[in-house]
Formats: C-alpha cells, sequence, structure tokens
C-alpha cells in the first residue's frame, strides 16, 4: 500500500462546518475504496477565489491514508460524482506522511513584513498591534 496525502474541499451548504462531521465524510470515502485512513482533519474554512458550483466559501479538510494505486483512481471518481465535494486534490507520499500542519500553523510560520500587522485572538486575550 502506498502513503497519500489529500486535499479535500467541501460545499459548506451540503456538509456543516463542524470539523469532526468534515474528516467523516473524507474517511467515509477513502475507506469506501479500501483506504486506510491514518489522519483527517479540518484543514480550515476559506473564502474561494473564483465561485465552484455557485459557492463563495468552502471548507479543506486534509487527509493522510494508504491505498492501493487503483483504488485512488476509484476514490477520485467517486468524489467528483459526489455532491459534497467541491474539488480534490491526491498527491503520493514518500516512505513518511508529511508534518500535519493545520492553516493556523501555516500562518503563524509565514514571515511578515515590518509594516503588515500581527493578527491575534481578541478571545485569548491577544491584541492586533497598534500604531505609535
Amino acid at each position: 500500500m502506498n502513503k497519500y496525502e489529500g486535499m479535500f474541499l467541501l460545499d459548506n451548504s451540503k456538509v456543516k462546518p463542524d470539523a469532526a462531521e468534515c474528516a467523516a465524510v473524507v474517511s467515509d470515502a477513502i475507506k469506501k475504496h479500501g483506504g486506510n485512513v491514518v489522519r483527517a482533519d479540518r484543514w480550515d474554512e476559506r473564502k474561494l477565489a473564483y465561485e465552484i458550483r455557485k459557492q463563495k466559501r468552502g471548507t479543506f479538510v486534509l487527509a493522510h491514508f494508504e491505498a492501493e494505486s487503483a483504488n485512488v483512481a476509484a476514490i477520485r471518481d467517486d468524489v467528483n460524482l459526489n455532491e459534497n465535494f467541491l474539488r480534490i486534490m491526491i498527491m503520493r507520499c514518500g516512505d513518511e506522511f508529511p508534518t500535519f500542519l493545520t492553516a493556523v500553523d501555516y500562518e503563524a510560520m509565514r514571515p511578515r513584513r515590518e509594516e503588515e500587522p500581527m493578527m491575534g485572538d481578541p478571545a485569548k486575550g491577544d491584541v492586533l498591534e497598534e500604531e505609535v
């Protein structure tokens, strides 16, 4: 069995943005074709660059799974016919899965310019940098 990483874009109007439900929709699609899901998590909900099937927002789910190469084609075909999914991208990994990072993790790692304000979470007591 080969190792794969898949990014699945779900339709928010069909699937509730609950993280567990989003991951379950993706896991079910993979398991239906003999895949073994190692990890599936909601990556982020974002505004799309352009409308897809009249949707302006979508929920991304990142999944690491093992499957036979013939089964990956069946997963792609099934997902393309499923109305819950807007887009998918599946890539084969090497011997090990890449580090599982969410959108928040990537945002924290992104280098910032000096004039760009730092984003904070007011719920956690973080504040945006203010001009002095």
